[in-house]
């Protein structure tokens, strides 16, 4: 058997040794290390679909409108591009919106688009048009364009007003293109007016000039 006294004295020692190390303070923290170089951007994420009706409502066409004319409150210019090509497609949405009628030789043409998706009773941001076209011959002749406008024009300084109006006195008074072709139900028009700033209906009360080009498809009923 080991000497008790030895083995003792060994424990002891240890025991000594281990409470000065566990007692002993900590050193001062070393510098920082530099800064690492910054990880990859993640790659991106997937396109989200879109909502129930959209690809519907998009699918017949749209009209664009240019605005170019003064501010009501100043005679500060602005210019105002607008796409209105969202298209109502319930039963009576359609039948209102891109629909073409024909009498012998003549095409009514009702044609309706709004800005942002349709929901009843919260969207009448639009524009709609009434062409009346007939034929001289083999040659079409748009004879009345009866254009409807409902818009609301901001500004950069947040100010806004409101344009409404049916200008079909000036429709015309500018240049115009028309072309419709029944086999695709393609209907493409230009339009280019002045609306003059003594009308009732041009909030902004300067000349207003208009251009308009009109892409879409029309049915006619069986």
């Amino acid at each position: 058997m080991k000497n008790p006294l030895k083995f003792f004295t060994l424990f002891m020692v240890a025991l000594a040794a281990h409470m000065f190390t566990g007692c002993a303070e900590d050193g001062d923290p070393g510098a920082v290390g530099e800064q690492g170089e910054p990880g990859k951007n993640g790659e991106p994420g997937k396109d989200g679909e879109n909502g129930a009706g959209i690809e519907e409502a998009l699918q017949y066409g749209n009209i664009t409108l240019s605005l170019v004319g003064q501010r009501p409150d100043t005679e500060k210019e602005f210019k105002k591009d607008l796409n209105f090509k969202f298209t109502p497609v319930g039963v009576t949405g359609l039948t209102s919106s891109s629909v073409v009628y024909t009498e012998e030789t003549a095409r009514t043409f009702t044609v309706r688009r709004f800005y942002s998706t349709v929901a009843a009773g919260f969207q009448d941001n639009q524009v709609t048009l009434n062409v009346y076209v007939s034929t001289d011959g083999d040659t079409p002749i748009v004879t009345s364009v009866s254009f409807y406008v409902r818009t609301i024009i901001t500004t950069d300084d947040f100010k806004y007003f409101v344009l409404e109006g049916d200008y079909y006195e000036y429709s015309l008074n500018g240049s115009h293109e028309y072309t419709y072709d029944p086999a695709t139900g393609n209907l493409d028009m230009k339009l280019n007016f002045t609306v003059p700033g003594d009308v009732e209906f041009n909030a902004t009360h300067h000349d207003l000039k208009i251009a308009a080009t009109v892409n879409v498809k029309v049915f006619e009923n069986m």
